[in-house]
């Protein structure tokens, strides 16, 4: 079976630790665009990489990508970058 990363652009409130997915892509490096100049004292930005099977990815691709749901990480989960 053929895995493939897959990253998550999330973000989280200071006060809070719940993780909010705003995006999501195969390319990190589109993730990182939207966040590189971003300076908050309130919130904290990160992307987030996992591996998927690549069957997964290429079906998750072809669903319409539903923004600001909560994202729980795990031990199959690397913080690639973050804002803080």
């Amino acid at each position: 079976m053929i895995y493939q990363n897959y990253y998550y652009l999330t973000y989280k409130l200071n006060t809070s630790s719940l993780l909010w997915i705003i995006d999501e892509s195969i390319y990190k490096d589109d993730l990182f665009d939207k966040i590189f100049d971003i300076e908050s004292k309130e919130e904290v930005y990160y992307i987030i990489q996992k591996k998927y099977p690549k069957i997964f990815i290429d079906s998750k691709l072809s669903t319409k990508f539903k923004r600001f749901m909560k994202f729980k990480i795990n031990n199959k989960c690397k913080i690639i970058y973050n804002t803080g």
